[in-house]
């Protein structure tokens, strides 16, 4: 392990001179082939860099790297070396939002939706209700004017009958007493064109012609 150490430490040691030569249009690839010609000056590691397959791994971990800054660490810090913040700055990036305004944000939503559902619904049951109402006056119209038409309909039967009845009987004073039979129980309470009223003209009319 200290062999490995070592190794990846001269590398990225190496690698680090390279880079603060900022060679131009070099890629990394370009610098790291570069660093390890350089290693390889080195007598002890003449025979090249022998771990490749683990670098990749390893070189950013901090205890195999050297504390020799690169110019481009200078330059364009990494997350590897991050700017330190002035006191009393904020910390997090102006997307970032503290959890109570995400929560008090949250709230007000489904305070706004809570609002919004129960408003709907008491607009559904106002105009239910009013629907109801409708549908009671429109029934209660209609028993009006069913009764009103079997009233009609029986103060019609009721006319026939006593006329019929009135007619088939000659003596006026018989027919009087018929009425009265019919009347018998309930105070003469007698309305313009009901059959009551027109089978009493009408008997009437019989007395007179037959004194």
């Amino acid at each position: 392990m200290e062999i490995i150490s070592n190794e990846v430490r001269k590398l990225n040691a190496c690698l680090r001179q390279v880079e603060n030569l900022n060679p131009s249009g070099a890629s990394d690839e370009d610098i790291l082939v570069r660093a390890k010609m350089l290693f390889m000056q080195e007598p002890k590691y003449k025979k090249g860099f022998k771990f490749d397959h683990v670098w990749n791994m390893v070189k950013k971990f901090e205890k195999f790297k050297d504390d020799v800054p690169t110019a481009r660490q200078v330059d364009n810090p990494t997350p590897e070396s991050p700017i330190s913040t002035s006191p009393g700055l904020s910390s997090f990036t102006p997307s970032e939002r503290p959890i109570g305004v995400k929560k008090a944000k949250l709230k007000r939503k489904n305070d706004d939706h809570e609002s919004s559902v129960v408003d709907s619904i008491e607009t559904s049951n106002n105009r239910l209700i009013d629907r109801l109402d409708k549908a009671s006056l429109d029934r209660q119209e209609a028993f009006d004017i069913e009764r009103e038409k079997i009233a009609m309909k029986k103060d019609k039967d009721e006319w026939k009958i006593i006329m019929k009845d009135l007619n088939s009987i000659a003596d006026p004073n018989v027919c009087e007493e018929a009425l009265c039979i019919f009347d018998q129980g309930e105070q003469l309470l007698l309305n313009q064109g009901s059959p009551k009223q027109i089978a009493l003209e009408s008997m009437m009319k019989n007395h007179t012609k037959h004194p």
